[in-house]
């Protein structure tokens, strides 16, 4: 059974709301930036699927987020096979203008 992480978007359209974001086929997770974190996933038919998660910004070459996301993930691995998701229920990590502000996830894209 396929696992999932569910996030809150806080996107001001259509995208706004909880998000899934798969547990299954992860290749690598990166904080490819201050803004953004990176899911490489394995896909037989294009090789990769890279998902975006898009955030607030944190201290520059800080790890921050990608911890958040990498600890969400296992959280929702651990859980019962009758669970196909996890909610993201842990506070995530400070703002690069304000550590004690949470960050806010803005965007998830899969290119």
């Amino acid at each position: 059974m396929d696992k999932y992480v569910k996030m809150f978007v806080t996107a001001a359209d259509e995208t706004q709301g909880d998000r899934l974001v798969s547990c299954s086929n992860i290749t690598s997770i990166l904080q490819a930036s201050a803004t953004t974190v990176t899911i490489s996933y394995n896909n037989a038919a294009a090789a990769s699927d890279l998902l975006t998660i898009t955030h607030d910004a944190i201290a520059v070459n800080a790890t921050t987020m990608r911890d958040w996301v990498m600890a969400e993930i296992e959280n929702a691995l651990r859980t019962s096979w009758q669970q196909p998701y996890y909610s993201a229920d842990t506070t995530l990590p400070g703002t690069a203008a304000d550590p004690t502000i949470p960050c806010t996830i803005t965007i998830i894209a899969l290119s």
